[in-house]
């Protein structure tokens, strides 16, 4: 049958009982005449085609107006490419933020395949690889009007492909390294093919040509196959297909498409087996064991109210003031109609309703199968642990399609109020596309400013995370550091031009103690962190308040900052360094909120400074009135909990943890908002017996959490204020001894850890041996000291008298004055194995393996019978492997 005639309204509404009324009827007979006319012509015409291509074309310059090197998603875009290029240079580079996993275990394969062509030519090359997704998004416009005509018609269908083309989601999804647009078109191919087959059998058309077929199966069969490796929901698409085909004889054919697909879903399975490595479905289960199943499904009952919220923005962007993804690369306020949520929300139902009803209508023409895999998505999504809008898109083309059906099937009803509807519907359609493309406008005219001076841009425009250069970061890396040293940073595209092994961490959610740890366990020699937004996204009083390390900037350019982990080797910290930044920051981002008043991130950001700084009662009404407007985030919520909390208002603190622990990129902090949030129910249960002593319990922990997180002069206030109230209390004494010890000021600190020790705090006791050992130590005669009933003679003449006080220096914090105290040692008793031993481990958690190699080979050489030399030897050797690398 010929295409234009199988598109035609009056044909797909020809079948008795799918609009309601027979096709005899005098009513059909007008309302078809009358569609015919007003909407569509039987064959395609050259307006019509150049319409479409005219639209193709316009939404491709627009792509290219926005393609740039920056990440939105992060790690997803640039492991996508550097696994593509791993497979262009037969997997030689493949350590990024998950050293030592196997490659393609965590997600699947298909894009990186789709890559892999431009990235074999344009190595490593980001903007080519965008170039791909935005070819891919010219093409699912094509197959969305293809799809769309075959139930709608000519220009109903051009309607429903230009709102596709318009939004603003739609546009940032084809210009970002992500699957989700590839996703899209795979699966639009499926419903085309399928949906044109079972129009033709329902029609009653003359089968086609055999080679026709045999091409329509292939594809499908490829397809199919290929749209799981894309995203892991494309199981849903094989599911679908796989039970439209068992309901009906004549469809049988395709379910040969299904078993090749689950055959592939089955390798991909099993090759994750067999190298032991993560992937996102063994996550999702192993999360599902652990929470049980009440909280799996009041976690699934979350995730349904969040996309609830979130759709009407997707659908219809730009009506309320909701703050949505692709807000953070506008930097200014994006234009909005102001118009309720309920409203919107009103109309994203009606939207919804529409093309649920066209696909009922044209259930017999493929509808059941669009109506199939809509469910089966949705409740892939409701169980899917992570949250995101973008993890909707795919079901907008495919929902869009369907609206002018499910519109002609409730206009048909009646053929005058048809007339109006059919030119009210059309009107609305094109007013919409108008409003989303102003939206596209303002993303594309940032970008022209970033790509057009990308270092005025980032002096005067203040831009947030997503526009700081990263892989400039990355190439000075690769240009200043051994090929041996390993990073710590918050962005996987650093890997893809340092090419140095990588771990993934966000500093925001590590506490110093933790990034330590962090830094200790992986051999980190380097932090790569983000320097915009006025210090957002770590905590810079670690560069001059640590007592173990110190962290220096060797590298500070268009946001990003590559900080070098030395030995604190004086253990000295600045109590005045961080209020001093505080202030510092507090002033420019105020300059910059009075240059640009309607930059919410700023406005975020001057809030999360002012509680920083102590200022709770001005950052509260700032936070809440951003929640107002529409910023409902995870941060502005958890900010503003804590807060509340902070205040005493702990049923505000519970309600805004628990709202800040279901929205999307709360996954991190999933387990610190629920303990806050479990915290703030128990305080405002609490009853006022027994109150006042966990009082001073909290006040200590409140000392302590500060002086964790080097915040001396907030611990220093809040220390002296207990001090004050319990003068005789052992642990606040010996809290504020640690306190003047951190400082310097060894004589408090020695008075302190005396009068808690006679109190009978004993935990003094180290504390106070430690600076009476260095002291005897320094002085260089041998004496016998005294901590608190705790005797020891020490004789500096004794390479055991300095391992016990590097021992001691590392136990209580001070791992460089550690390092320092073995290498003073070490020149005083060289090739002592006593010394060389913890020397060599010392030099290994600072990230210096060259120097401890050389330890460990004088071990070695002097004693080839140590084995504990020759495993350290190993294992010192495994961090100096340098990453085989292709060309970049």
């Amino acid at each position: 049958m010929e295409r234009g005639l199988l598109s035609s309204p009056s044909v797909s509404l020809s079948q008795e009982g799918e609009n309601g009324f027979s096709r005899k009827s005098p009513c059909f007979r007008r309302w078809s005449e009358l569609s015919t006319k007003i909407i569509v012509n039987r064959h395609d015409s050259i307006w019509q085609r150049a319409s479409l291509l005219g639209l193709i074309a316009a939404f491709i310059a627009m792509g290219i107006l926005r393609l740039n090197d920056c990440d939105l998603f992060n790690p997803d875009s640039p492991r996508y490419v550097i696994y593509s290029q791993a497979i262009v240079n037969l997997g030689e580079y493949r350590a990024t933020d998950l050293p030592g996993s196997p490659l393609y275990s965590w997600r699947p394969p298909g894009l990186s395949l789709l890559l892999t062509p431009i990235l074999a030519i344009r190595p490593y090359d980001v903007v080519a690889a965008k170039g791909v997704v935005l070819l891919c998004g010219a093409l699912l416009l094509w197959v969305v009007f293809q799809f769309a005509s075959i139930y709608s018609g000519h220009w109903p269908a051009m309607l429903v492909t230009g709102v596709v083309a318009s939004n603003p989601t739609f546009l940032v999804l084809s210009t970002e390294v992500l699957s989700e647009i590839p996703f899209t078109l795979g699966v639009l191919i499926i419903l085309l093919v399928l949906g044109r087959s079972a129009s033709q059998q329902t029609e009653g058309a003359n089968d086609p040509p055999r080679w026709r077929g045999f091409m329509a199966l292939g594809l499908v069969i490829a397809v199919l196959a290929f749209v799981p490796w894309l995203r892991t929901a494309g199981v849903a698409l094989v599911a679908a297909v796989g039970l439209w085909s068992i309901v009906s004889r004549s469809r049988l054919r395709w379910l040969s498409a299904v078993i090749v697909a689950m055959a592939g879903l089955g390798m991909l399975a099993w090759r994750n087996k067999q190298a032991a490595g993560e992937n996102y479905v063994g996550s999702m289960f192993t999360r599902i064991r652990e929470q049980g199943p009440a909280s799996t499904v009041i976690s699934a009952l979350e995730t349904v109210r969040h996309y609830l919220g979130t759709a009407p923005g997707l659908m219809l962007p730009g009506m309320t003031s909701q703050r949505t993804s692709y807000a953070a690369m506008t930097l200014d306020a994006l234009p909005t109609l102001g118009v309720p949520f309920a409203v919107q929300a009103a109309l994203t139902a009606v939207l919804v309703y529409l093309a649920i009803l066209g696909m009922w209508n044209r259930r017999a023409r493929g509808g059941s199968l669009a109506l199939l895999f809509v469910s089966i998505y949705c409740a892939c999504l409701a169980v899917w642990p992570w949250r995101h809008e973008r993890f909707l898109w795919p079901l907008i083309p495919v929902m869009m399609a369907y609206v002018p059906a499910g519109f002609f099937s409730i206009s048909s009803r009646s053929v005058a109020l048809g007339k109006r509807l059919v030119s009210c519907g059309a009107m609305i359609l094109l007013a919409l596309c108008c409003w989303q493309a102003t939206i596209g406008g303002h993303l594309v005219s940032v970008n022209r400013e970033l790509v057009g001076d990308r270092i005025a841009f980032h002096s005067t425009r203040f831009p947030g995370f997503y526009f700081s250069n990263w892989r400039r970061a990355g190439r000075w890396l690769n240009a200043n550091s051994p090929l041996s040293s390993r990073v710590l940073t918050w962005h996987a595209a650093v890997a893809g031009r340092s090419h140095r092994f990588q771990k993934r961490v966000q500093f925001e959610t590590l506490s110093p103690e933790k990034l330590r740890q962090q830094i200790e366990r992986f051999g980190a020699r380097y932090l790569v962190v983000p320097d915009g937004q006025f210090g957002d996204g770590f905590g810079w009083q670690q560069l001059e308040a640590d007592p173990g390390l110190k962290l220096n900037v060797v590298y500070r350019e268009q946001d990003v900052a590559v900080l070098e982990v030395v030995p604190n080797r004086t253990g000295e910290v600045s109590k005045t360094a961080y209020p001093d930044w505080l202030e510092r920051q507090l002033r420019l981002v105020s300059d910059a909120r009075r240059r640009l008043p309607h930059r919410t991130d700023l406005t975020m950001r001057y809030a999360t400074l002012l509680r920083e700084s102590g200022n709770d009662e001005q950052a509260i009404p700032i936070l809440r009135e951003l929640f107002d407007e529409g910023a409902i985030t995870a941060r502005v919520c958890a900010e503003l909990g804590w807060l509340y909390f902070d205040a005493g208002d702990y049923a505000d603190a519970a309600r805004f943890l628990e709202m800040a622990k279901g929205l999307p990129n709360a996954e991190s902090i999933a387990g610190v908002l629920t303990e806050g949030a479990a915290k703030a129910r128990e305080r405002l249960t609490e009853k006022n017996a027994g109150k006042g002593a966990r009082s001073i319990n909290r006040q200590l922990n409140r000392v302590k959490s500060l002086m964790s997180s080097l915040k001396y002069a907030a611990a220093e206030r809040e220390a002296e204020r207990i001090i004050a109230d319990n003068p005789e209390h052992p642990e606040a004494l010996f809290v504020r001894g640690k306190l003047h010890h951190r400082l310097g000021e060894l004589e408090k600190a020695e008075a302190c850890y005396e009068r808690a020790i006679a109190l009978g705090f004993a935990d003094a006791r180290q504390w106070l041996m430690l600076i009476r050992l260095n002291a005897a130590i320094a002085h260089g005669a041998a004496a016998t000291i005294d901590a608190g009933n705790l005797h020891e003679t020490v004789d500096p003449a004794d390479p055991a008298a300095h391992v016990r006080l590097s021992k001691l220096f590392q136990d209580l914090g001070w791992t460089g004055r550690a390092l320092a105290t073995l290498e003073a040692a070490n020149e005083r008793f060289p090739n002592r194995p006593t010394i060389q031993k913890p020397l060599a481990e010392m030099y290994r958690y600072f990230a210096r393996p060259e120097l401890a190699v050389a330890l460990y080979e004088t071990m070695h050489k002097n004693n080839p019978d140590d084995e504990a030399a020759k495993k350290g030897l190993e294992s010192i050797r495994a961090l100096l492997i340098e990453p085989q690398m292709g060309p970049s």
